[in-house]
């Protein structure tokens, strides 16, 4: 199921930020791109850049899934590796007092939104059950500055980041049989 899922999540919130914020950014201004990518023209925008990645400390042991092939045989998988996706969600518009209308509805939705499931998921995962967590992220200044200077002398811009988590990254090996337990010895 993870095939392409870090791409589907992006655009799962991509568009989640571009139906909230009808009437400030228009739909195609809700863009997934680098900061340092953006060409800025008159139009309000908002850019959504996922930046990092990091293992989920709390599924890093999981234990493999077994899968039935018949009754006397069963194979296991290994666990997917699990990720937090960590994203800046950067406003652009001719005036501050814009971006920072854009900066409040961007922070309204992800508190309204903090679980993204059901109808709001994309692509390869629409009519999927799983659920992803939104969490508010706050950056050191450290952390900002060190971010921004990688985005090739582009000033500093008020912004939002979140975490989104858990995300499985399904193994690309073929599950391995197992030989059910016959008999034992003492």
């Amino acid at each position: 199921m993870s095939s392409g899922i870090i791409s589907d999540i992006s655009e799962t919130l991509r568009k989640l930020l571009e139906d909230k914020l009808a009437g400030l950014v228009v739909q195609e201004n809700v863009i997934v791109e680098s900061p340092a990518e953006f060409t800025f023209d008159v139009q309000p925008s908002l850019i959504v850049f996922l930046y990092q990645f990091t293992e989920n400390p709390h599924f890093k042991y999981q234990e493999p899934g077994r899968i039935a092939s018949d009754k006397n045989s069963e194979q296991i998988k290994r666990p997917p590796f699990v990720v937090d996706l960590h994203y800046l969600l950067v406003p652009y518009a001719q005036t501050r007092d814009n971006e920072y209308h854009i900066l409040e509805r961007v922070i309204q939705t992800l508190s309204d939104y903090s679980t993204l499931r059901g109808s709001l998921l994309q692509r390869g995962l629409a009519g999927s059950d799983q659920e992803f967590r939104i969490i508010h992220q706050s950056l050191s200044l450290e952390e900002l500055v060190r971010l921004w200077t990688t985005f090739y002398n582009r000033p500093f811009k008020a912004s939002v980041s979140c975490q989104v988590t858990p995300v499985g990254i399904d193994s690309a090996l073929k599950p391995m049989p197992v030989r059910p337990v016959v008999g034992r010895e003492l």
